[in-house]
């Protein structure tokens, strides 16, 4: 958590399993960016910005044949 009050940005790098994030990674986001950390309090990260890597093992189109694309696209 010290490591995240020092940056300005951060970029998560993860692969799609199940159309979604990975559990770890979701685990990770619900305990590091919590209420009285990030927000909240008057507590505010200094982050301007976030960016989402993800990498899939299919086409766009074969995403979009059942919808999954829903779950990843901004």
């Amino acid at each position: 958590m010290g490591r995240i009050k020092k940056v300005n940005t951060i970029i998560f790098v993860f692969s799609i399993y199940w159309h979604s994030l990975l559990a770890m990674l979701k685990g990770y986001i619900d305990r590091v960016f919590n209420y009285d950390f990030s927000y909240g309090n008057g507590n505010k990260l200094p982050i301007n910005k976030i960016r989402w890597v993800p990498i899939a093992g299919n086409t766009r189109k074969k995403y979009k044949k059942r919808g999954y694309d829903l779950n990843i696209e901004p």
